[in-house]
């Protein structure tokens, strides 16, 4: 093989590893934001701020019926002044290249408190070239410490 062919092929590699790295680098990205988006409705809750915590849920703040619901679990498990620490994030969509749609399961508590275990339909949308979007789509009301995320009692977000 001649010189210029080997530079060729040997950059055509190296363009194509840095190709790949960044796609999955986007991929490990989105999932960072799924867990952000996940631990500020933890944080919305704990402080209180039944608003916030309508506010991450798509559709919710213009639906009465949700922001209700999602108001009468805040005073559940509300705290103002102390902070939430998350216990286990099981995120709810897979690393791929593409959108996803699942059943994220996090346990968090406050200090001096037995843990909160909830349910959240998270949804990602785009692609590893463009870019991801993360939205909660629905929150279950708490579930026992030890429960699954199969099919719980979800807030309805209007979708």
């Amino acid at each position: 093989m001649s010189r210029p062919a080997r530079i060729a092929l040997t950059a055509s590699a190296v363009l194509l590893f840095v190709l790949v790295s960044g796609l999955v680098a986007r991929v490990l990205a989105a999932q960072g934001a799924e867990r952000t988006v996940l631990q500020q409705s933890i944080a919305a809750q704990a402080a209180g701020d039944s608003k916030l915590a309508a506010s991450l849920i798509s559709n919710c703040p213009a639906s009465s019926s949700c922001a209700k619901a999602v108001a009468e679990v805040v005073a559940k498990v509300k705290a103002p002044g102390q902070r939430a620490k998350v216990l286990q994030i099981e995120l709810g969509t897979k690393a791929s290249p593409g959108g996803d749609i699942g059943v994220a399961r996090i346990a968090w508590r406050i200090d001096g408190r037995l843990p909160v275990v909830e349910c959240v339909v998270v949804e990602r949308t785009g692609n590893a070239v463009s870019g991801f979007a993360v939205r909660i789509n629905a929150v279950s009301k708490p579930i026992q410490r030890e429960g699954h995320c199969g099919e719980v009692s979800s807030i309805k977000t209007g979708r």
